[in-house]
């Protein structure tokens, strides 16, 4: 499988619908998004997911790793948990919005398709809060295939092992001396073959 990304223009305006009280669009705020190479991934398990959890084997998983940067004067901080396989949503700052790219989507403009995004590979720990100082960057993998739990499904935002493109474009909330602010990523292309 291969993939290849391209920078779009941002558009007029964000597909994703932010509900954080008081956030405002973070543009021109301090966390930087940045999308890096999609790739397809095996992924084993690691003992106690094999032992405690429903992963016993390695799986195949549709992996986008995220650079953010903090381009700002104060520390941010956020939650981004990790995927798992059995109850309920773990609450995110991570999202992602992806649809469909054809000859006609520039015409209709494409129905977006969002949902919470999760990092790639199970842990067993409760998420916990992460504080990014000014000038720091964190790399994550984030796993754009994730459909939920046996439990409570969800569906995939890129499905593995179909071959499209795909327009991305990843939103991070965070919060910035004690106020809830969220940033925008750029719209990028994705090709899955």
């Amino acid at each position: 499988m291969g993939a290849a990304l391209r920078a779009l223009p941002d558009p007029p305006i964000t597909p994703m619908f932010h509900s954080y009280p008081g956030a405002t669009e973070g543009r021109d705020l301090s966390l930087k998004i940045e999308v890096l190479e999609l790739r397809q991934s095996v992924v084993t398990p690691d003992a106690h997911a094999r032992e405690h959890g429903c992963l016993r084997t390695p799986y195949a998983a549709l992996v986008m790793p995220l650079r953010l940067t903090n381009n700002g004067t104060a520390p941010v901080s956020f939650t981004f948990p990790h995927e798992w396989c059995g109850g309920p949503w773990s609450a995110t700052d991570l999202y992602a919005c992806t649809r469909d790219r054809d000859d006609t989507t520039e015409a209709t403009g494409g129905k977006w398709f969002c949902q919470q995004l999760y990092q790639l590979r199970e842990r067993y720990e409760m998420p916990k809060v992460d504080t990014l100082r000014p000038g720091a960057t964190l790399k994550i993998k984030t796993r754009m295939d994730w459909h939920g739990t046996p439990s409570i499904r969800g569906e995939s935002l890129i499905p593995i092992g179909k071959a499209a493109t795909y327009e991305v474009q990843v939103v991070a909330a965070y919060r910035q001396r004690e106020k809830w602010h969220f940033s925008v990523g750029p719209l990028t292309l994705v090709r899955v073959q």
